[in-house]
């Protein structure tokens, strides 16, 4: 849970500045109008995957599409592509506020998500606080965001390595 905060917060509170940077401030703006309009329905497309095709088929949906925005970032430069990171980032997002509690209930199931969703939810924010602080310090390091998107590349890729892994494990203790 502290990766999902890292990468939430790395993204949203640096993606503007990086965008500005690149673009300008009127297509900066229209690109995150763009990522915010599409995370809407982000929220309501996991949802379904996840109801419909299950928790691990939803750990994939957002973490890949998240992972593909700070791959595209890489090259937004272009401006194509940075819109279409907008809509990749959008459809992505949505995991940093619906999958917590999903993964929380299919982990430890309703008798003891109360007992442990305080939990989760401090881990997520604990990474939340230190996401767009460390995106921006490796900008200041380094002088590009670029280093900082690869940093989110691999958090992402350990958010799924970890739920997938934490989901199965899980299994174990408790009864399907």
């Amino acid at each position: 849970m502290i990766f999902n905060g890292l990468i939430n917060t790395g993204a949203l509170g640096q993606f503007p500045p990086a965008l500005e940077e690149l673009h300008g401030s009127k297509i900066g703006a229209a690109i995150i109008s763009l990522y915010s309009v599409v995370g809407i329905i982000g929220k309501l497309i996991l949802g379904w995957v996840n109801d419909k095709l299950g928790i691990i088929k939803g750990i994939l949906f957002g973490c890949i599409t998240f992972g593909l925005a700070f791959f595209m970032m890489l090259f937004a430069s272009n401006v194509l592509i940075a819109y279409l990171m907008a809509i990749s980032f959008g459809l992505g997002n949505a995991m940093g506020a619906v999958m917590p509690p999903l993964l929380t209930s299919s982990i430890y199931g309703p008798k003891k998500y109360g007992d442990v969703y305080g939990y989760i939810s401090s881990a997520t924010q604990l990474g939340l606080t230190f996401g767009s602080i460390l995106v921006a310090s490796i900008f200041d390091i380094t002088g590009s965001y670029k280093p900082a998107w690869i940093v989110m590349i691999l958090l992402t890729i350990g958010v799924i390595v970890l739920w997938i892994t934490s989901i199965k494990a899980s299994y174990k203790y408790r009864k399907l």
